[in-house]
């Protein structure tokens, strides 16, 4: 689309529905769809510039890192291939269900520390070496993993994959070994990605409709609203976003540091002569 009127600027018919969140770098666009291809595209034009085919449906969305690009398939298989021209680095198939069926990825998965963190429909979140594909670790969950993981180093906490699953929990896992740190019971199941915002990490229930806040470090829940469905919180830095079911809202903090608390007030101040600039034009133009 135009960023000025809205308009479509390109469109790209590629055949088969596509779940698969797009990812946009350096004037391309990567992304997946149901056929099981992946592709890269000019962000400016849409030309297709590469095509890449596995064995099942892409719905995550490729996660790139070093030059890689990173995703799973319905087929159980996570791979890394060139983001440059499509060419295969590695390819693994570790997810597995009872009698012979596969796992499926289906979120989005996240590269930290050398590895890549996903979770898959074989009720397991995983952590491959993201330069050889090999696993280090898996870590059996009660249900279902869709959701995308978050991974962070918070400073005074050991490294950490924060993740939901449909067995109504939310975990953190110790992100070189997956052993959990903490296990908080949630009110639903859990589909969409965490955030990482400072010391807490936010999530959302599916049935419940709610959003909460954890302590990154206790997973005591300081943060608790009737809002949110799947991917919840985002930050400016300044304000918290929460997206829910129909809408979004912004919030403030209870006690605003003193760099934010001047920015707000700036604000106020560039507002408030705005308004008596907008008088003074108003009551000159009446006054002619």
């Amino acid at each position: 689309m135009r960023d000025s009127d809205g308009r479509i600027l390109w469109a790209k018919n590629v055949g088969a529905r596509t779940e698969s969140p797009p990812l946009v770098y350096r004037g391309r666009v990567y992304f997946g769809a149901e056929s099981g291809t992946v592709y890269a595209l000019t962000a400016a034009t849409g030309r297709q510039i590469w095509t890449y085919h596995t064995s099942g449906d892409v719905t995550s969305g490729p996660a790139f890192s070093k030059g890689l690009l990173y995703f799973g398939d319905y087929g159980g298989n996570m791979q890394a291939i060139r983001a440059s021209n499509g060419s295969l680095v590695w390819k693994t198939h570790e997810a597995g269900l009872p009698f012979g069926r596969s796992g499926g990825f289906y979120g989005t998965p996240a590269i930290a520390f050398g590895r890549v963190y996903v979770g898959n429909l074989d009720r397991k979140v995983y952590s491959f070496d993201a330069g050889n594909g090999r696993l280090d670790w898996s870590h059996s969950m009660g249900c279902y993993v869709y959701a995308a993981p978050a991974v962070a180093a918070v400073p005074g906490v050991t490294p950490t994959v924060y993740v939901g699953s449909y067995d109504h929990n939310f975990y953190a896992l110790n992100a070189r070994t997956g052993t959990p740190r903490w296990v908080h019971s949630a009110s639903g199941p859990i589909s969409g990605a965490a955030s990482v915002i400072g010391r807490m990490v936010y999530f959302s229930t599916l049935d419940s409709l709610r959003t909460y806040g954890l302590d990154v470090r206790t997973g005591k829940v300081k943060f608790n609203v009737a809002r949110g469905a799947y991917n919840p919180a985002i930050s400016d830095g300044r304000w918290l976003y929460i997206t829910g079911h129909s809408g979004e809202t912004a919030y403030a903090p209870l006690h605003q540091p003193r760099a934010t608390a001047a920015i707000a007030a700036a604000a106020r101040k560039a507002h408030s002569k705005r308004v008596k600039n907008k008088a003074k034009r108003r009551a000159k133009h009446r006054h002619h």
